[in-house]
C-alpha cells in the first residue's frame, strides 16, 4: 500500500512540476505580447516549452500577428494618401475660387438691377462661405497629415488673444457684437505655435459671429484657460455638441464650427492643452486652457 501511496506522490509531484512548466511558458509568452504590442517589430513569438500543443499555439499566435502587421502597415500607407490627396484637393480649390471673388469684386463696380443685385449677393455669400469651408479643410488637413510640426515658440497669450480680438473688431461691430473682455495685465506666457494660435483663436471667434450672439464674454486667467461665453436665440444643446463634429460643418451655407473647431481642437492638442464646448443656462461655453 506504501508503494501505491508513493507513486501517487511522485506522479502529482511530476503534474505539478509540468503544470508549473506550462504557466512559466504561458507567461513568457505574455510578456513578449505586451512587448510587442507596444513596439513595432518583426519579431516572432518564441516559447521553451517542448510541449506540441503550446508550441502550435504559438505558431498560430505568429501567423496572426504577422497578418495583423501587414493590415496595419497596409492601413496606415492608405490614410497617410488620402491626408494628403485631401490636402491637394483643398489646395487646388483655392485658386479658382480666388478667381470667382476677384470677379465678384469687379461685378460689384459694374451697374446692375435690383434683381441682379440680389443675386449678386447670394452668390457672393456662397463664395465666401465656400472659401471658409476650403480654408478650414486645408487647415484640417495640414494639421493631420503634419502630425504636431509646428514651430514652438514663447506666446504670451494675453497678447494673443488682444490681437485676435483685435482682428475681429470690424466684423463684431457690423453685427453689434460688443464682447465683454478680462484680459490680466501680466503675461501668460506658454510653449506655442503664434501663427497656429491665431488661426485657433480666429476659428472661435468666427463661431461667435456665426450665432449672431445677444452676449459675449471672453475671460483669461493667468493660469492659462480662456472662455468664451455667448448666448444667442439660435443656440440649443444640439448645436454646441456638434461645434466639433468635423462632418456637420455646414449651417445655412455658413460655417459653425465643424472643421473650423476640428481643426483647431486637433492643433491645440499637439500643442497640449485642451479646447472643450459645454451648453449651460442658454449660453455656449467654450473653454481653451494651456497648462503651464
Amino acid at each position: 500500500m506504501a508503494w501505491l501511496i508513493g507513486g501517487l506522490l511522485i506522479i502529482v509531484l511530476i503534474l505539478a512540476a509540468w503544470l508549473a512548466y506550462l504557466r512559466a511558458s504561458i507567461r513568457e509568452l505574455d510578456r513578449q505580447l505586451v512587448a510587442q504590442s507596444q513596439t513595432t517589430t518583426n519579431r516572432l513569438l518564441t516559447v521553451t516549452s517542448r510541449d506540441r500543443v503550446l508550441r502550435h499555439f504559438t505558431h498560430t499566435l505568429n501567423q496572426q500577428l504577422a497578418d495583423t502587421r501587414i493590415a496595419r502597415q497596409r492601413y496606415t500607407a492608405g490614410d497617410n494618401a488620402l491626408k494628403q490627396a485631401i490636402t491637394k484637393v483643398a489646395h487646388d480649390l483655392r485658386t479658382p475660387l480666388t478667381t470667382i471673388n476677384g470677379y465678384l469684386e469687379l461685378l460689384e463696380k459694374e451697374p446692375r438691377s435690383a434683381v441682379t443685385q440680389r443675386y449678386l449677393a447670394i452668390i457672393t455669400e456662397r463664395t465666401n462661405a465656400m472659401n471658409q469651408l476650403t480654408e478650414a479643410l486645408f487647415q484640417y488637413s495640414l494639421a493631420k497629415v503634419n502630425n504636431g510640426a509646428l514651430t514652438i515658440t514663447t506666446v504670451n497669450l494675453t497678447d494673443a488673444v488682444a490681437a485676435a480680438l483685435a482682428a475681429q473688431y470690424a466684423v463684431f461691430r457690423d453685427r453689434q457684437i460688443v464682447p465683454a473682455v478680462q484680459l490680466p495685465e501680466a503675461p501668460v506666457p506658454r510653449a506655442l505655435d503664434a501663427t497656429v494660435m491665431q488661426a485657433v483663436l480666429a476659428n472661435i471667434f468666427q463661431v461667435v459671429v456665426h450665432y449672431q450672439p445677444s452676449r459675449v464674454q471672453v475671460v483669461l486667467t493667468t493660469a492659462g484657460t480662456l472662455t468664451v461665453t455667448f448666448s444667442a436665440a439660435a443656440l440649443d444643446m444640439g448645436k454646441v455638441g456638434r461645434l466639433f463634429d468635423q462632418y456637420d460643418s455646414v449651417e445655412m451655407a455658413r460655417p459653425a464650427g465643424g472643421l473650423g473647431l476640428a481643426t483647431a481642437r486637433t492643433l491645440v492638442a499637439q500643442m497640449a492643452g485642451t479646447l472643450t464646448a459645454a451648453y449651460q443656462a442658454g449660453a455656449c461655453i467654450i473653454t481653451m486652457t494651456f497648462s503651464q
